[in-house]
């Protein structure tokens, strides 16, 4: 495993070298730690180009080495865990932006002693590292080529600018700036295939718009999940702002059954406004309607009370909406206090603890 030190005076002559070669219209494909060399003086060089590919040849078998590409029109090409996505699915349209993603899995190895999972966590959350250096890497991976850097050079760039000023992400960062920088917790225990508990806050550095937690229980802005709480909640159970699933609770609500300041449900909807099968609220549009003004085939309001809907709603219905409002307070307060206190608490305690950590390994320097 590389240190952070000797990962940023090692990438940026490697996106040299691949530049070099993509501007004359080399693609390597198979880059990896293998494939790179350094000589006594610490200088980079790229090996293996054995499988490389000249940009605008429609022949793969074409390539710049000796090695036999008879084989290979037709599948993958590459190193398995190194190689674009794009080099599995359709090798035959690969340019240089596939070596820009091999490069950010090298890259990714390099900072945490491992290869990337497809659950990419950024480095800064396995080992202590410049978190600009996450935005780098995890923009590298990007599994759709176009939302991945155009050129090897960007990389460059940015890996200089941290070089330069490296004290910057030490700095003491604004309330208001890690809140829109954001957070993401994944538990380690999975389920299905996903992590039991998922939390988020703010915006995805890499695609510039609202982190979605995704887990068998989410929390955040945007939450996915079996159980989940959020401004934007979808799932078996749903509580935010708005909601969308089997059992959904929101200010706007739509799902099975449906509860909220305007509630759409497949079988039963309660709320100011609510329209389904079985409807109760202050409007309310249903087969069987209850609430202050009603529309349906059996309706039980101020001014109609048909027998059915009176020996349908009576039983129940009537307690149901005298504790409305507390049954909407608490609904509330919950949807306030996972969508949005547990997001900002875990992300503040984040915050703490990375600019605690250069604290504590400055003094842990101390005799």
């Amino acid at each position: 495993m590389f240190t952070p030190e000797e990962a940023l005076k090692i990438v940026p002559p490697l996106c040299d070298a691949l530049q070099f070669a993509h501007d004359r219209g080399i693609v390597h494909r198979d880059i990896k730690p293998e494939n790179l060399l350094l000589d006594k003086m610490g200088r980079v060089k790229v090996a293996d180009f054995g499988i490389a590919k000249m940009l605008g040849d429609q022949n793969e078998n074409s390539s710049i080495g000796n090695a036999s590409m008879s084989n290979a029109t037709q599948s993958a090409i590459g190193t398995p865990g190194y190689i674009a996505p794009e080099q599995s699915t359709d090798p035959q349209r690969v340019d240089s932006r596939a070596d820009i993603y091999s490069l950010g899995v090298v890259f990714y190895e390099m900072l945490t002693g491992k290869l990337s999972d497809k659950q990419i966590e950024p480095p800064s959350a396995k080992v202590h590292i410049d978190v600009r250096l996450d935005e780098i890497v995890l923009r590298a991976l990007q599994i759709k080529p176009e939302l991945r850097y155009q050129q090897v050079s960007e990389v460059r760039m940015l890996l200089e600018t941290i070089t330069i000023n490296p004290d910057a992400a030490s700095r003491p960062i604004s309330p208001a700036m890690n809140a829109l920088r954001g957070f993401e917790y994944r538990s380690k225990a999975r389920l299905f295939g996903l992590p039991l508990v998922c939390i988020t806050s703010g915006l995805d550095p890499v695609k510039g718009c609202p982190r979605i937690a995704r887990g068998i229980i989410a929390i955040g802005g945007h939450a996915k999940g079996v159980i989940s709480f959020g401004g934007l909640a979808t799932g078996f159970i749903a509580i935010g702002g708005i909601a969308n699933g089997v059992f959904a609770f929101g200010g706007g609500a739509i799902g099975l059954v449906a509860f909220g300041g305007g509630a759409i449900g497949l079988l039963m909807a309660v709320g100011g406004g609510s329209i389904a099968p079985i409807a109760l609220g202050g409007g309310a549009i249903g087969y069987m309607a209850f609430g202050g003004s009603a529309l349906g085939f059996h309706v039980m309001d101020f001014s109609t009370k048909d027998p059915v809907a009176v020996g349908f709603f009576l039983p129940w219905a009537t307690l149901l909406m005298s504790n409305i409002k507390w049954i909407g307070a608490l609904l509330t307060l919950v949807s306030l206090v996972f969508g949005l206190a547990v997001p900002f608490v875990a992300s503040e305690l984040n915050h703490h603890r990375r600019n605690e950590s250069p604290k504590q390994d400055k003094g842990s320097e101390n005799p």
